[in-house]
């Protein structure tokens, strides 16, 4: 019988530096945590992105839940000098990484947990990376049930550890492209089974392909190159000026039938 189920869920992305775009002169990366599949990210938040790890404590009769955010910085590659460039930004906030309905019995644990944690350099346009859970625990066979959804980007996992021992993986998914950030959450989870399936995107967000809108990723990017580049501030559009575009963007898609 378990004293104390610790539950630990992350965000990561596995690269060193992710390419997210390139112009005539330069290549543009996002940092990532350049690490595989692990438990031990505790106490250093550049290894990972998101997290959350739950400690269910049997003998104090508590359940406590903490959170934190990974740093997020950038770089850019000159091709022709190979001079980088890199810029490190403020953390971003975690007043949307939550837990609630929390339940606590002599053999048993549930709670719900969600987590949304933006990009620091693009406070206002990026996509946030998402998931929710709801999450059981059978103190008696220190078996974990779960079922929810998250991003289809970056990777996720979640590890159980029961009395300080060896932890034991439950679930890990590999990441898919960076426009899978945008919302919908499209990955449902199962514990049962240890499947992921593709929730079903409601058509009106995807373009003929199937694929989540191209207009909506490539204005993504296009703010990342603007905000990367140092030399061309003065091409940085507010948010005001993006939502402009996206309605634009909006009377095309209605027009072609492809989403946003």
């Amino acid at each position: 019988m378990a004293s104390i189920m610790e539950l630990r869920v992350t965000a990561f992305i596995p690269e060193d530096w992710l390419y997210v775009t390139a112009d005539p002169y330069n290549n543009y990366y996002g940092e990532g945590n350049n690490r595989d599949f692990t438990y031990w990210t505790e106490n250093n938040i550049k290894l990972f992105k998101m997290a959350q790890h739950v400690v269910i404590n049997w003998n104090t009769s508590t359940i406590n839940v903490y959170k934190a955010v990974g740093p997020t910085r950038t770089k850019i590659l000159n091709r022709a000098t190979g001079q980088e460039f890199i810029k490190d930004y403020p953390l971003t906030s975690d007043a949307n990484i939550t837990y609630n309905n929390t339940v606590l019995t002599p053999t048993s644990a549930s709670l719900s947990i969600r987590g949304s944690a933006g990009n620091s350099a693009l406070p206002e346009l990026s996509p946030a990376i998402d998931w929710e859970y709801n999450i059981s625990v059978d103190r008696n066979t220190g078996s974990v049930t779960f079922n929810g959804r998250h991003d289809g980007f970056p990777n996720h996992e979640i590890y159980k550890r029961i009395d300080g021992g060896t932890p034991v993986e439950l679930y890990r998914f590999y990441k898919k492209t960076l426009g899978h950030l945008v919302d919908p959450m499209d990955i449902e989870v199962v514990s049962q089974n240890k499947v992921e399936r593709m929730k079903r995107v409601p058509a009106s967000r995807l373009n003929w392909s199937g694929t989540l809108s191209f207009a909506t990723y490539t204005a993504y990017i296009g703010s990342i190159k603007c905000l990367l580049d140092p030399l061309s501030r003065r091409r940085i559009f507010s948010l005001k000026s993006f939502l402009r575009l996206r309605g634009r963007i909006a009377v095309f898609q209605f027009i072609f039938g492809c989403g946003f």
